[in-house]
Parts: structure tokens; C-alpha cells; sequence
């Protein structure tokens, strides 16, 4: 589950050469590579797989020339596929389980500057324990920044949450819990259950193993969205990369749309 692969929706067309681009990190490629059109997302994806674990994810993009290197493969990739002059406008990252490792070093680089413009994370956001076992701020303060921009709706940022008690550091629902304290909001009732996407194939997942994600609490606030699902098995975990076209995605195409 090492490597880049890189793939454009069925409708993908430009003109001028300006396209738009998703980095996703972690998951099966398959899954992401159909979860993305399906949800309206009209954009050139990357899907990232570094190994198991965020650290795999931290280590592939702490150096500061990887991200660019990566960036200019795109470029490259992309004229060689018919696309002139090929010019990216906007970025989204969106990440699985320990692909937020990546996500959370190239949030703090500054690296996309202001092409930076979304950030999806599907029960991967974490920190780690400081005194008494609170969740250490220092580490959410980059997605913080960039989490009051979202309420400003100058970005967009969605995060969703399991109740998946890790032990050695914070769970996804006690990290976005710290999160949304930090920037001065709290956790509203929850909302309707996401739809099971029309996939064409569920890419190795057995449909046995499918599980309904039951909603416990949401936050909306201009392009802010955190939502939260109940689940404490791996299963529940699965399930939030397995509903990415209809849990998260839409509000990104409605954006660029």
C-alpha cells in the first residue's frame, strides 16, 4: 500500500490549462479514486499511500522539498496526459486514519500558501497527551489558524470523528472536542445519517463489514463542519473512508463548483 497514484475524473476537461487538485492521503486507491467524481468533485487527485502509521506520513513530508517535488511530478504528469501549460489553482487535502500525519505537516510548512484552500479529515484528526492526559494544543494550533479562516468561510474544513478510544494518545471525538474549544464553539445535536455511496464496486471492502454510521453530535459554522459518529470497532473506522462521497466531499464540490 506504498506509492502515488494519480488519476482524472471521466468529465475532466480544461481549456486553459488550470485544473484543480486533491491530495488524499491514506486508504484504498480504488475507493478514493471513485469517491471523488462521484461526489461532484471536478479535480486531478493524487492518492498517497506512505506506509502504516502518521509517523510514516510526518517522515514522507517533513523535508521541505518533497512536497514540491511532488507537485512539479503533477505538472509534468499532467502535460504529458494533453494537458497545455498545466497552471493548479486550488488544493484540497484530504486524508484517512494516519494519512492526517501528512496533512498536518504540510498545514504547518505554509508550503501551498494561499492555494491551500480546503482540508478534509475522515477520523484521523490527533494530537498527543500533555499534563494530566489533556490533549496538547501546541499541535492543533496550525489547524486551529486554519479552522477560524474556515468559519470565515475563507476556507473550508471538515472533520469527521469515531469513538475509538486509542489509550496512548488522544481519540479523533477528544481531539475535535479540543478543537472546537480552542476557537470557541460547541458541539450542536446530531444530523441526518450520510447515504450509503453508489459505488460501483466497494474495492475489497466486504459488504458484511459495511457498517451504518449513527450521527452524535455535529458544529457547522460557515465552511467549518465537524461531525461525529458513534463506533468503537474497526469497522466504524472503515466505514468513514467507505462514505467519503456522501459524508464529506459534497460540501468541497459545492465550493469549487
Amino acid at each position: 500500500m506504498v506509492g502515488n497514484i494519480l488519476s482524472l475524473p471521466p468529465r475532466f476537461a480544461s481549456y486553459d490549462g488550470s485544473y484543480d487538485l486533491v491530495l488524499h492521503f491514506h486508504g484504498n486507491v480504488g475507493l478514493v479514486e471513485e469517491s471523488v467524481p462521484l461526489s461532484g468533485v471536478d479535480a486531478a487527485l493524487l492518492v498517497v499511500n506512505a506506509g502504516i502509521g502518521s509517523s510514516a506520513y510526518e517522515a514522507r513530508f517533513s523535508g521541505p522539498a518533497v512536497l514540491p517535488a511532488v507537485l512539479d511530478h503533477i505538472d509534468e504528469e499532467l502535460e504529458k496526459r494533453g494537458l497545455p501549460h498545466p497552471q493548479r489553482r486550488r488544493v484540497a487535502l484530504t486524508a484517512w486514519s494516519a494519512g492526517w500525519g501528512a496533512v498536518s505537516r504540510i498545514l504547518e510548512s505554509g508550503a501551498l500558501g494561499e492555494s491551500l484552500d480546503a482540508i478534509i479529515v475522515l477520523d484521523g484528526l490527533h494530537s498527543a497527551y500533555g499534563d494530566k492526559r489533556s490533549v496538547d494544543r501546541i499541535r492543533l494550533g496550525p489547524i486551529a489558524a486554519f479552522a477560524e479562516r474556515a468559519k470565515r468561510g475563507e476556507k473550508l474544513l471538515s472533520i469527521t470523528h469515531s469513538e475509538i478510544d486509542p489509550y496512548t494518545y488522544p481519540s479523533t471525538r477528544q481531539t475535535a472536542d479540543e478543537l472546537l474549544k480552542m476557537i470557541g464553539l460547541e458541539r450542536g445535536p446530531p444530523g441526518p445519517r450520510p447515504e450509503l455511496p453508489a459505488l460501483s464496486q466497494w474495492h475489497g471492502i466486504p459488504r458484511e463489514k459495511l457498517v451504518t454510521l449513527e450521527p452524535t453530535g455535529e458544529t457547522h459554522v460557515g465552511d467549518f463542519h465537524v461531525r461525529g459518529y458513534r463506533g468503537s470497532t474497526q469497522e466504524d473506522h472503515i466505514a468513514h473512508l467507505a462514505y467519503m462521497a456522501t459524508l464529506a466531499l459534497p460540501e468541497l464540490a459545492k465550493r469549487w463548483k
